[in-house]
């Protein structure tokens, strides 16, 4: 690998867990735990203690200021508030919060908004509580936190949804009046019912996650994937996933009259069900495609491919500009095997073929789509929902 390659993997590639540096090729078999997704048989029996929280914040000299602090512990609604609106009485409150013993021994603290709101205003003030090797933050790529972790083992927070309308009523402090949402009871009573859902059904306990994938594939592992899925290597991931897209979407201006709608539901899970890439087993370059067979090939392929003016509406993917369009003319790009197969169809041609790297296949989602789309068609409610959101979250 070049000294410009390995710099641009650097900068770019993926650094959480699906990645798996330094992988030299070889067979599931003979690759280790840490570059494999192996199945989980550990499955949660007893439901662990957390406390929700909610933080309530007021306009003060054009800024907002965090006035009051809810949160629910077993037995009951805990309130931590300032006495005058001043930064001094906003630091007093947050030290009465992260010093506050009470049921000391739970360190799981569950926000419904941490990423957006609440974790902007907690990290900051327990940055300047503790010092910076105790405290480890957790956000995603679009800055949002998704868990703070202090390493004193005070609590941890993590990301959830809003599920429950809010509750009202009013706290009267000297001169001013807050509106205080009693957010963290509800989200208490909330989360309660869905960790007993979660364990019970799947043998998940939702304070072992952080976020909505993480508990999709913690479900998947520990009730529906069978055998272990190879972890690709920096270059390998960085191949394959230029030939992700994402799904099309176009405005178009229509009229009619006496006419059906179609909509059609769960398209990527449907195509969760197809044949799916698993094992790389072979990279082919140069003398190695002269006799090369898309028929019989499973995998992905960079290439030269042609859209003649004659297609009318043009389906294949091409990024310029950091957009995505669908362009008619010659161009290059990774694709899926599977993918351009479909492409042939609709009259595209094949140029010239630069690298392919051919995968082994599995129905590996199968079982986790039907349960999780039977549970989605036979709901309503909360229930539906839930089912939506672990359908589409997994891959």
């Amino acid at each position: 690998m070049s000294v410009a390659l390995r710099k641009f993997l650097k900068d770019h590639g993926r650094g959480y867990s699906t990645m798996a540096h330094n992988q030299l090729p070889s067979t599931v078999n003979n690759l280790n735990k840490n570059q494999l997704i192996v199945p989980l048989t550990r499955k949660a029996i007893k439901p662990s203690v957390f406390f929700t929280m909610d933080i309530e914040t007021i306009t003060y000299k054009g800024h907002q200021l965090p006035c009051l602090i809810s949160v629910k512990v077993t037995s009951q609604v805990k309130v931590f508030r300032i006495r005058k609106v001043d930064m001094e009485s906003v630091f007093l409150m947050w030290v009465e919060y992260l010093e506050d013993k009470t049921e000391a021994k739970v360190n799981t603290i569950l926000s419904h908004n941490l990423g957006g709101f609440d974790g902007i205003f907690l990290s900051k003030f327990v940055n300047s509580y503790f010092s910076p090797e105790q405290v480890e933050t957790v956000v995603d790529v679009y800055r949002k936190h998704i868990s703070l972790l202090i390493l004193k083992n005070i609590f941890l927070i993590l990301q959830k949804s809003k599920i429950m309308e809010k509750l009202l009523y009013f706290i009267k402090i000297k001169k001013y009046i807050f509106l205080f949402y009693k957010d963290s009871l509800a989200l208490y009573k909330a989360l309660k019912a869905a960790q007993s859902f979660y364990i019970e059904k799947y043998g998940v306990d939702i304070t072992s996650i952080v976020s909505l994938p993480s508990l999709a594939m913690k479900i998947f592992r520990l009730n529906f994937l069978e055998h272990p899925i190879p972890i690709l290597t920096g270059f390998n991931d960085y191949f394959v996933r230029k030939a992700y897209f994402g799904g099309a979407v176009d405005i178009y201006k229509a009229h009619a009259k006496k006419c059906y709608y179609y909509d059609v539901v769960s398209l990527y899970p449907y195509a969760m069900c197809k044949p799916m890439p698993l094992e790389l087993l072979e990279t082919l370059t140069g003398d190695q495609l002269n006799s090369f067979d898309l028929d019989n090939f499973f995998g992905f392929i960079d290439l030269e491919i042609e859209c003649p003016k004659s297609v009318s509406r043009p389906v294949l993917p091409f990024r310029w500009q950091n957009r995505t369009i669908y362009p008619k003319g010659k161009f290059s790009g990774v694709y899926f095997s599977e993918e351009i197969k479909d492409m042939l169809n609709y009259g595209y041609k094949i140029q010239r073929i630069k690298c392919a790297k051919r995968f082994s296949k599995g129905y590996i989602f199968n079982d986790y789509v039907k349960e999780m789309f039977g549970l989605k068609k036979n709901s309503t409610g909360p229930l539906r929902w839930i089912a939506k959101l672990l359908l589409n979250s997994l891959y």
